[in-house]
């Protein structure tokens, strides 16, 4: 993924995050890589994780799980429709 700036690209490598510094004219060429962390953190097909506009901060999806050698549980995604509605049914305003 390239950074906002246009001068890094962020890339996976197995369980780290990984940057490099790149230029692009007149060739292309980059820097070496290095490790900006590591963690269990889900990958996906069109990538898993995002970068700020500043590039300092990321946006990932994180491997959560039973602690110990068990299956892990799959990946769950919540969607409130209507919450607005639900909102001012438990907490309705006076007037």
């Amino acid at each position: 993924m390239w950074a906002p700036s246009g001068q890094e690209l962020f890339y996976r490598d197995l369980n780290s995050v990984m940057a490099a510094t790149v230029q692009t004219a007149p060739t292309f060429s980059s820097g070496n890589p290095t490790r900006l962390f590591d963690g269990p953190y889900l990958t996906g097909v069109g990538g898993s994780y995002d970068v700020s506009r500043d590039g300092r901060r990321f946006l990932m999806l994180k491997v959560s799980g039973p602690s110990g050698d068990g299956p892990l549980p799959p990946p769950r995604i919540v969607v409130v429709l209507n919450w607005f509605e639900e909102l001012k049914a438990k907490a309705p305003t006076k007037r």
